[in-house]
């Protein structure tokens, strides 16, 4: 009995030193262990996203009893307060034309402006923008690296501690035939193209629309081109 349970103690002592002699052994504990911390780090900036671009509580929001409204030959600028449309040449206040108009776009008084581009074409959103009190959401629907119903997304925030810079995140396709998506994070000078990143920014990829959605990763102030197009669909003329 003790020599036999002797060989079984050298056994598994011998298997499990050749184990750690092994390099290959070594590199794929070291990958598995790079893949977990990945995992975290790549859950942290999906939820930074959320939590950061989160839109206001629809019980938080108080009704705007005025919005004003520029309608050009394809696109329209909406807006809550009258100061806040001042760049905006002969707007005039639409809710006294339309009940409830307001309401109806989806604008409240956390909302500060909204900017639509029509298509040409087809009458479909090709870009909006809207603006609250913290933060700017830009969807880009004509861009060929669109995601599939939530089009190119352009996040920005004031960034506090450097005046005259943002933070901002783009979620995007990594090429325009592939389904990854591309998360990046990082900083611009503000009014900046957003392609013009003050340093390389830091990249998550994800393997599709569905996974980026499942890690919280589209926060719930983008909206999906087949509402936005519901809500203007009745804006493009002139009112």
């Amino acid at each position: 009995m003790k020599k036999s349970a002797m060989a079984v103690v050298v056994i598994a002592g011998m298997t499990l030193l050749s184990g750690c002699n092994a390099d290959s052994e070594i590199k794929n504990i070291e990958h598995k262990a790079e893949k977990e911390v990945l995992r975290n780090i790549d859950g942290l900036t999906a939820a930074e996203v959320a939590l950061t671009f989160r839109a206001p509580d629809i019980s938080e929001r108080e009704p705007a009893n005025t919005c004003y409204v520029r309608t050009g030959e394809h696109e329209l600028a909406a807006s809550v307060s009258k100061t806040d449309v001042a760049y905006v040449e002969a707007s005039d206040p639409i809710s006294e034309k339309y009940d409830d108009s307001c309401k109806a776009l989806g604008l409240d008084r956390s909302n500060l402006n909204v900017q639509v581009d029509f298509n040409e074409a087809d009458t479909q959103v090709d870009r909006v923008r809207r603006s609250f009190k913290n933060f700017e959401v830009q969807q880009d629907f004509s861009s060929p690296l669109a995601l599939p119903d939530y089009g190119q997304i352009t996040l920005r925030s004031p960034y506090e501690e450097m005046k005259g810079y943002d933070y901002q995140v783009t979620i995007a396709l990594e090429n325009k035939d592939s389904d990854k998506v591309v998360l990046k994070s990082g900083f611009v000078k503000h009014n900046a193209d957003e392609s013009d990143w003050t340093i390389s920014p830091r990249s998550t990829t994800y393997k599709n629309v569905r996974d980026i959605r499942s890690h919280s990763g589209i926060p719930n102030s983008v909206k999906r081109h087949d509402a936005i197009n519901d809500t203007w669909k009745d804006y493009l003329q002139t009112p």
